[in-house]
């Protein structure tokens, strides 16, 4: 059936009590009906759309997975292992992984139960997951000095997050299988 076939009542012009343009919009389009003052009816249509709205909510929530960047800290001792780690064979890709396995272990450190870094306790006390390291994604001079532009990203997964939370109690630190690849 046409929408011009269906009995909805519209309306050429807004109420002249209509003042938020959700309201002029929903009363013109015969959505709602006010019933009395202050009072309104969804219509048969506007249940409709009401529903649609909230399946689309409810779908994009349920696939929900948000990422989220911060920087990995102490970097006046990162550069002093990374330094160590370099002697000698000083390829940025040699510095490259020993970064990585260096971030990699302090993330996962946990002290008193908690994990070391203020930061990623939070996250990971949000129920996130530690998902990616990122290497020079922050070259600004607070990113150098306080992480030398290394970066890590938490996932949050809301399919996962009461598991994330389980694992944290538990002692262990909710990481993808690449970090803990670079722990091994």
């Amino acid at each position: 059936m046409k929408a011009s076939q269906f009995f909805i009542s519209t309306l050429k012009e807004a109420p002249a009590d209509a003042e938020v343009v959700s309201h002029k919009l929903m009363t013109r389009a015969g959505l709602i009906k006010k019933l009395g003052a202050g009072i309104y009816n969804y219509m048969p249509m506007g249940l409709r759309v009401i529903r649609k709205v909230e399946a689309i909510v409810r779908e994009d929530k349920s696939r929900a997975k948000t990422r989220q960047r911060a920087g990995v800290p102490d970097g006046q001792r990162w550069v002093a292992r990374l330094a160590r780690a370099a002697q000698g064979k000083a390829t940025p890709d040699v510095v490259k992984r020993a970064g990585f396995r260096l971030a990699a272990h302090y993330l996962q450190a946990m002290k008193n139960g908690l994990p070391l870094d203020a930061v990623a306790r939070f996250h990971l006390g949000n129920g996130a997951r530690v998902e990616r390291l990122n290497w020079a994604a922050d070259l600004s001079a607070k990113g150098l000095k306080q992480s030398l532009g290394l970066m890590v990203n938490y996932l949050y997964d809301l399919k996962r997050l009461d598991k994330h939370r389980g694992l944290l109690a538990q002692g262990r630190i909710p990481v993808s299988s690449d970090i803990e690849a670079l722990c091994k």
